[in-house]
């Protein structure tokens, strides 16, 4: 299900297959970010009721790093 509003529907769908980030992506590192993610989600839900600078700095930033999002200060 894709929900939310950060993104449209048509990119996740669509456009998002040509941009040169995707293009780049092979397997192996695929499977590593979701091995990284889902490492990540575990231990959050351990933590039950997390914060939301918990959540930022336990999934969001490490997930937004698993992905070399350059963006971050």
């Amino acid at each position: 299900m894709i929900g939310g509003g950060l993104f449209t529907r048509d990119f996740l769908i669509e456009s998002i297959a040509g941009t040169p980030q995707w293009t780049a992506l092979d397997d192996a590192s695929g499977a590593g970010m979701r091995r990284t993610a889902e490492a990540l989600f575990k231990t959050l839900v351990a933590i039950k009721t997390p914060s939301e600078a918990v959540t930022e700095k336990d999934l969001i930033y490490p997930l937004l790093k698993s992905i070399a999002w350059g963006d971050l200060v």
